[in-house]
This record gives structure tokens, sequence and C-alpha cells, in this order.
């Protein structure tokens, strides 16, 4: 058996996350079936991320194990040639035994996409969140830091875990003309934990809570009422580094 790792790039609009769902489509879904038309044999795929239904990914890693002799280049023709248009994958390689897609990650970089235009634009629409009023971007930028380290992030995040601790190694907010990404890097996410993060940022950027009001959250682990989650479609697994 061969141990098979790719990066794969998807549009997440029309699927219900990365990770496999009865009845659902799912990346994961879709992948393994590909595998099984092009190899014919059944495969599980892992991901380094399970990506949230709506979130986009430029840089989604996947290992999986086969029995073919079909080579990386071949994999790669075969895939593509039978995945549908919102899901590819790029860059296929044969890697040792022990390489695990999702335990073996050291950290992976998100960014969250913010159309700051006081008209909507429809090329932004199915993977930018629309904030009409300007946001301060540099205001953005300083609050960041404050989630930079190693925290329990409960208080920004959502659902269950055992474990809320996890560490954040930077943050960063950038504006191109009505464009505003934010960048953030850590060994690894919880439940929703960019969507939170972002979200207070935005607030700090239209100037309805200050970086005492974020410190305290993550501080006491409780939320703030009003809090917004923002919405999955401005969030884009770019990275994940091993």
């Amino acid at each position: 058996m061969r141990n098979v790792r790719a990066v794969v790039e998807y549009d997440g609009t029309d699927f219900s996350g990365f990770q496999w769902q009865v009845g659902k489509r799912t990346v994961q879904g879709e992948l393994e079936s590909a595998i099984e038309r092009i190899t014919g044999e059944r495969v599980r795929v892992i991901g380094a991320g399970r990506t949230d239904a709506g979130v986009h990914a430029v840089g989604q890693v996947i290992n999986f194990w086969i029995g073919s002799c079909m080579s990386a280049e071949g994999l790669e023709r075969g895939l593509n040639g039978v995945l549908s248009w919102d899901v590819a994958v790029r860059r296929v390689e044969e890697v040792n035994e022990k390489f695990h897609a999702r335990y073996s990650a050291r950290c992976r970089t998100y960014e969250y996409r913010i159309w700051n235009g006081k008209v909507r634009s429809p090329l932004h629409e199915r993977y930018w969140h629309h904030v009409r009023e300007e946001l301060d971007a540099r205001a953005m930028q300083e609050v960041g830091q404050v989630f930079v380290g190693r925290h329990d992030f409960r208080g920004v995040a959502c659902g269950r875990s055992e474990n809320w601790v996890r560490e954040v190694y930077a943050v960063e907010c950038k504006r191109e003309g009505e464009e505003v990404v934010v960048r953030i890097t850590a060994n690894a996410f919880l439940y929703k934990m960019v969507r939170c993060m972002v979200g207070l940022m935005v607030d700090v950027g239209l100037g309805r809570r200050n970086e005492g009001e974020v410190v305290k959250v993550l501080e006491t682990g409780a939320r703030y009422k009003g809090f917004e989650v923002l919405p999955a479609k401005g969030v884009w697994l770019i990275k994940v580094s091993y």
C-alpha cells in the first residue's frame, strides 16, 4: 500500500463541509468517490482540517492509502478529470508511511476576507463577507495581537471541546482598497474559532468594542451579548505547514 498526499482547492459554497456526512455533499465524499472511480479502490481520505459548510480552501492537505501503481501525475490527471468543477487536487505525491494529514501538521493558516465597500460586489459575493460601514483596519490589526500566544479560546469558539487551549502564532489585518483580509496562523483551530475571532475584530474596527473587552472575553471565557459569529463564506484555508 502507498501513502499519497495531495493539496486540495475547493469552493465550499455548495458543500456541507469537508467531513463525510450521510446524505450530504461533502468534500471528503467527493474525493473518495473520485478515487474509487479511477482506481477501483474504496479509500478513506484524511484531511488536515475539517472545514465547515461554506468554507473555502486553496491549501487543504489530504492523504490516503491505495494499492494502485498509478503514478502521482496519473492520479492528479485522473482525479481532476472526474471531480466536479468546485474541487481540484494539486501537487499529488507519494509520502512516507508515517505521514498523517491531520496529526503531522505543525500549524494551519486561515484568512477571513471582507468586502468593505458601500455597494455590494457580485464578484465577491460567494467568497467575501460584506461590511458596508468603513472598518479601521489598523485598530483591527492592533486588537488582533491580543489573540497571539497560548490561550483558552472557549470565549471565541463554538460547540464542545475537551481542550479549549490553542496557540496562535500570528494575526495580520491588511486593507487593499475595499478589501480587508485577516490572516491567522495557529497550531490548530476550534469550531468556528476564526469566525468568532474576526467577529470581535470587526466590532473593534467599527468602534463597537474596545481592546479591553476583547481581553475580558479571553480571560473569562464568556461572550458579550450581541456577539456575532461571521458567515462561513469569508473563511479560506490557505496553508497547512508540516
